[in-house]
């Protein structure tokens, strides 16, 4: 039931239908879904440990990210209760997914939903249209594609939402499957790219792009990544700026849309600089008005929470994306499964980290997925560390996740990770599952499989420090040089 409720939400996070079914709304079922997914959690068969909520580095960063956005808030309630419905699910799914076929599972649907929405979007263009997306593209969005529900209703955020399949489509039906998977791919590949190109969205071009590039070159020899870095710089750059609208980047000075960004951005350092605890959360459009007389919204993540929860919130957030990025990049697997998962994340984390320069999407639930699901994955990790298990009687020393050692009988070795399985667990119904793979490629082994990374250290907190260094130079670079 625990797996259920994640995948629940979301369906009830990307399709909206309480959104444009009245009968939907009616039964308020986000509500329903986080009592079902808390209920489902504390009464699983494997039992519940609060000490299980903290066991890698991601959990700590995200309580502390918590407890400063509701405490440096100007009124703490109110923050309060905009976001802890986001930290919950955090917590809800980084406890489901307990093991490898669940954490593929989540990615799967996540895949599906993602798929839907480009689906849903295109499909308005051609008479089926539950959302009446079709007036609002041909009307105020000026033949800009959209799908009218809350989330997806602005070009931008339909075209950076549905840029990720491009690269989980790649590593889950095509990267060392069998052909006729491979041949399938084809087609969903180009339903998403004409969604993308559809929205005539400058940002979810450049996103693409990037993202591309980097899940193309991801674990290739250097030789390779050298040359389709060269391709993408020569062939790629033609083409990319031969799209719709990417000519106004070169116009940046005249063109409004730029000018409204710049704006924000301005007025976001200027608040950066000058309040240490933000704005509040959610705070940044009655600032922005306040100060301007009309509205505006942040248009880019970084400024977003750098602009409501001040620089002490923006070290949080992006220390989380750093965490990730570690987990996945240091993390050594033992399975073809295992690494398709870890480049499915390493892939869709780079593409979060370009659109987020884009779009305001820094309390949007996707940010929380990523984080939950490289979070179990880097669980996931640490159980593979244990590749032999000692004599009953035997006693040794294993670190504990919050960084200090403790000795502890053989029999409980696994208690620091998770707690004790009464009953095997069941696992989540996998779609999308090609199991045709080579006998070669299953045996494939990585020396030493596993993460031996599982505390923030002093050289994290360095490497977290320049990362907000970095991305508040690059902030203030755009602003005065797009």
């Amino acid at each position: 039931m625990d797996f259920f409720s994640i995948v629940l939400f979301l369906v009830l996070y990307y399709i909206r239908p309480y959104e444009w079914l009245s009968w939907v709304a009616v039964l308020k079922p986000i509500m329903i879904c986080m009592a079902l997914a808390i209920f489902a959690m504390f009464n699983r068969e494997r039992g519940f440990v609060f000490r299980d909520i903290f066991r890698t580095p991601h959990d700590w960063m995200m309580m502390s990210f918590f407890v400063w956005i509701v405490i440096s808030a100007g009124n703490p309630f109110d923050a309060l209760g905009r976001c802890y419905n986001l930290f919950v699910f955090y917590i809800v799914i980084v406890q489901a997914l307990s093991n490898l076929e669940r954490i593929q599972s989540f990615l799967n649907w996540w895949l599906t939903m993602l798929l839907l929405v480009a689906f849903m979007a295109l499909a308005s263009e051609y008479g089926f249209d539950p959302t009446g997306a079709y007036d609002v593209t041909h009307g105020i969005m000026k033949n800009r594609l959209v799908l009218n529900t809350s989330l997806f209703n602005n070009p931008n955020a339909l075209g950076h939402t549905v840029v990720p399949c491009l690269m989980m489509l790649y590593y889950v039906w095509y990267w060392k499957r069998p052909i006729f998977s491979k041949i399938a791919t084809i087609p969903l590949v180009a339903m998403v790219l004409y969604c993308i190109y559809l929205t005539v969205s400058k940002g979810s071009f450049l996103s693409a792009f990037a993202s591309l590039v980097v899940t193309y070159s991801f674990g290739r020899p250097k030789a390779v990544q050298i040359a389709i870095l060269v391709l993408a710089i020569t062939v790629g750059y033609g083409a990319l700026y031969a799209l719709p609208r990417m000519d106004d980047l070169k116009k940046a000075q005249s063109d409004p849309g730029i000018q409204g960004r710049l704006a924000a951005w301005q007025f976001g350092m200027e608040m950066l600089q000058t309040r240490a605890t933000g704005v509040g959360l959610g705070q940044f459009i009655p600032a922005f008005t306040k100060t301007h007389t009309y509205e505006k919204a942040s248009h880019g993540s970084y400024v977003q929470v750098g602009t409501e929860t001040g620089a002490i919130g923006l070290f949080f957030y992006l220390g989380i994306l750093y965490c990730n990025a570690r987990t996945l990049i240091t993390a050594k697997t033992k399975s073809i499964e295992e690494e398709r998962i870890r480049r499915i994340l390493f892939a869709f984390l780079c593409g979060y980290f370009v659109s987020s320069w884009m779009v305001d999407m820094g309390f949007r639930a996707t940010y929380f997925f990523i984080a939950a699901a490289t979070a179990a994955f880097h669980r996931r990790m640490l159980l593979n560390n244990q590749t032999e298990l000692p004599k009953s009687n035997e006693v040794e020393v294993r670190p504990f996740s919050g960084g200090f050692s403790r000795q502890l009988p053989i029999g409980v070795e696994e208690r620091y990770l998770a707690a004790p399985i009464k009953k095997p667990l069941a696992p989540a119904p996998v779609i999308f599952s090609f199991t045709a793979e080579s006998t070669k490629e299953k045996e494939k082994v990585a020396d030493v499989p596993g993460i031996t990374w599982n505390r923030i250290g002093v050289r994290d907190l360095i490497s977290m420090g320049i990362l907000l260094f970095l991305a508040v130079q690059l902030w203030r670079y755009l602003m005065y040089h797009i």
